[in-house]
């Protein structure tokens, strides 16, 4: 679970500028230079072994464009967030235009980062002012190359960072065994929406899955029947109700198999309340 602290030596340094509150998720890509266990995007399975890691995969610019265009209206004050994967392992100039993109259509963006590939040397590989914020996500095993990369952040005066802890990885699987009964609603959907491969999510947890599952494309295929997809007109109309418009099929899945469904889980958290389907 995140414990959200700083290293002790950045306090004064760290202002928490990044937002945990409602915001649109990009997920730029699915691999990363990690391989965490229970990692919650999946990059400790192998290529081929499920449907979010069926290939390498990295956003298309035009894509990010088309998808900013068909949601202008939509809740014009949520942030983007780039998530991955680990953007970081991109291209710097494909990142750059990915940002450019967001900044053209008027968004905050921030970055969710495990630091790998911000810095090269004792040099910054990609350019940390591109970003309104970013989030430093600490494991184990990257805990010397968020030390760094903090360090540089500070030499060079940017300040609209935080770090994220992650004290211990927790068994996703068996989280999200049980689910929820049908008779719940959970809160998280709408309140932060995701682009995975030109297709739109109503939460932070739906891109991935149908890789959790590993039972083809349910989820992703009900979404895109229902209109979620990047380069649709009415886009923001469907994003706008969710209650209304996000079909069944997605309901009974994310029900039954997310991890913030699960028995264990809905004890811990408040994201859940009685409702009607």
């Amino acid at each position: 679970m995140y414990t959200r602290r700083v290293l002790p030596t950045l306090d004064k340094r760290v202002t928490n500028k990044t937002r945990d509150g409602p915001r649109i998720i990009i997920l730029t890509n699915n691999f990363c230079n990690l391989a965490c266990y229970s990692c919650s995007t999946l990059s400790d399975k192998p290529w081929g072994s499920n449907p979010f890691r069926d290939q390498p995969y990295e956003i298309p610019t035009h894509e990010l464009e088309a998808f900013l265009a068909n949601i202008e209206g939509f809740n014009p004050d949520w942030w983007i967030r780039f998530e991955g994967g680990e953007t970081t392992m991109l291209d710097p100039d494909h990142v750059e235009a990915l940002v450019g993109a967001c900044k053209s259509a008027g968004r905050k963006v921030d970055l969710l980062t495990n630091g790998f590939g911000l810095v090269e040397g004792t040099r910054f590989r990609i350019n940390p002012e591109l970003f309104d914020g970013i989030i430093l996500d600490q494991h184990r095993q990257n805990e010397n190359d968020v030390k760094i990369v903090s360090r540089l952040l500070d030499m060079s005066g940017y300040q609209a960072y935080n770090i994220h802890i992650l004290n211990e990885h927790i068994d996703l699987e068996r989280m999200r065994t049980g689910g929820l009964s049908l008779g719940r609603k959970c809160r998280e959907w709408g309140e932060s929406w995701a682009l995975w491969r030109g297709v739109v999510y109503p939460c932070f947890v739906s891109p991935v899955l149908d890789g959790w599952n590993n039972s083809g494309y349910l989820i992703r295929d009900a979404l895109i029947e229902a209109g979620y997809v990047y380069d649709n007109p009415d886009l923001t109309a469907l994003m706008m109700d969710p209650d209304k418009f996000i079909p069944v099929e997605f309901r009974l899945i994310c029900a039954a198999t997310c991890w913030r469904g699960g028995k264990d889980v809905v004890k811990q958290f408040t994201d859940y309340v009685e409702g009607s389907e």
